[in-house]
C-alpha cells in the first residue's frame, strides 16, 4: 500500500521481512515482528517490476556512492556515523580508496524484480497482529509493510602507484579486482581480471534466479508508523514514532565532511609510503611524526564516528538540539582533516 505516512530505507544487504519492527532514530532492525500468527497468502500485493540499470562510477567519493545506490537521506547519516551493518552490495559504500594516487571505477549491476506490499487494513490481517509488540518493543517505531526484491552486484577495478600524467593511460589487465554482492556466484571463483569480472558479471541474472524463486533478495523496504498501526487497532497506547529529520543542507555538509576526512587519509597514507620508502634518507623524528600523524587520524575518526551517531540518535529522538550534532562535525575539520 502507498501513503504520505510511510517511510522507505534500503536493504543495504541487511535481511527482514513483512511484520518485522524498526527503529527509525538508529536504522536498526529490532529482531523481533508483530505478528502472532501468519497472514493470509492473499493479503500481499505482488507486483512484477523488472529492471536492469548497470552503472559506472569513478569519483569514489560518499557523495557518488550514494547516489548510485539510491540511498536516501537519513540513511546517508547513520552508514556515515557507522551505525548500521552493511552487507551484500552494500559494503560497495565503504569500498574506498587508499591512496589519492590510484585509480578506481566500479561497474555497478542493479537489478529489480517484484514488489511486495501488505494490505494492513484487512481484518484478516489485523487479528494477525500481537498487541503486545506495541508494549515489549519500546524502541520500536516502525513496522515492515512491503519489499522490494532484486539484487547488485559491484566489480571494482584499481590501479594502484599511478601520478597525474598517467593517470589516464592504464592498461585493464593491471587492475586488482574486487567484487560485492547480493547473491552468491555458484562455482566462481574470485575473478583475477577485467575479462573475468565482466564473465561472472554476465552470469548475474541467471543466479538471482536461484535465490528465493527468482525474486533475489530485499533491497528496500517500506515501513509503517507504529503509532498509525496502534490507532488502526484501536490500541490505547503511546508510540512515538516522529523522527527529527536533519535538514538537506545539514546532512549534504556531513557527507562533504567525510568525502573531505576520506582523502585526507589518502594523502596521509601516500606520504607515509614515500616516507617508509626512502626512509634512509629521511631522519627518524620525521617518520616517526607522520606514523604517529596516521594513527591519530584513526583515531579520532573512530572516536567521531561514535560521538557522532550518538548525537544523531537523540537528535532523531528529540532529545538533544540540531546545534549540538553541527558542533560535533564541525569539531572534526579541526581534529582529522589536512
Amino acid at each position: 500500500m502507498a501513503s504520505t505516512k510511510t517511510i522507505t530505507r534500503k536493504s543495504l544487504g541487511r535481511g527482514a521481512f513483512i511484520g518485522s519492527l524498526y527503529n527509525a532514530a538508529n536504522d536498526k532492525f529490532c529482531g523481533t515482528t508483530i505478528f502472532k500468527s501468519k497472514y493470509p497468502n492473499d493479503s500481499i500485493n505482488k507486483i512484477n517490476i523488472p529492471h536492469t540499470e548497470i552503472l559506472y562510477e569513478y569519483e569514489n567519493t560518499y557523495k557518488e556512492k550514494f547516489n548510485k545506490l539510491d540511498v536516501g537521506a537519513e540513511l546517508k547519516l547513520s552508514v556515515l556515523t557507522g551505525l548500521i551493518p552493511l552487507e551484500g552490495s552494500g559494503k560497495y559504500l565503504n569500498d574506498v580508496k587508499n591512496s589519492l594516487r590510484s585509480v578506481k571505477g566500479t561497474l555497478i549491476y542493479k537489478i529489480t524484480t517484484v514488489d511486495e506490499n501488505l494490505d494492513i487494513h484487512r481484518d484478516d490481517v489485523r487479528a494477525c497482529i500481537s498487541t503486545d509488540g506495541f508494549t515489549n518493543n519500546q524502541n520500536a517505531t516502525y513496522v515492515v509493510i512491503g519489499i522490494k526484491w532484486g539484487a547488485a552486484i559491484m566489480a571494482s577495478f584499481e590501479y594502484n602507484g599511478t601520478n597525474e600524467e598517467n593517470r589516464s593511460h592504464i592498461e585493464g589487465a593491471r587492475f586488482s579486482v574486487k567484487l560485492l554482492g547480493d547473491v552468491v556466484l555458484n562455482n566462481r571463483k574470485l575473478p583475477q581480471s577485467f575479462n573475468e569480472a565482466r564473465k561472472v558479471i554476465a552470469e548475474f541474472p541467471l543466479s538471482i534466479e536461484q535465490c528465493n524463486d527468482g525474486k533475489g533478495v530485499p533491497i528496500e523496504y517500506t515501513l509503517y508508523p507504529l503509532s498509525e498501526l496502534a490507532t488502526l487497532l484501536a490500541q490505547n497506547v503511546t508510540i512515538d514514532s516522529m523522527i527529527t529529520e536533519l535538514s538537506e543542507e545539514t546532512i549534504l555538509s556531513v557527507e562533504r565532511v567525510f568525502d573531505d576526512l576520506s582523502e585526507s587519509k589518502q594523502k596521509l597514507n601516500d606520504l607515509y609510503n614515500d616516507a617508509q620508502s626512502t626512509s634512509d634518507f629521511i631522519m627518524d623524528g620525521v617518520f616517526g611524526q607522520i606514523s604517529d600523524r596516521v594513527q591519530e587520524v584513526r583515531i579520532n575518526e573512530a572516536k567521531f564516528r561514535r560521538e557522532l551517531a550518538e548525537c544523531l540518535i537523540k537528535v532523531r529522538s528529540g532529545k538533544i538540539n540540531i546545534m549540538e550534532l553541527e558542533k560535533k562535525y564541525k569539531k572534526i575539520s579541526h581534529e582529522c582533516i589536512i
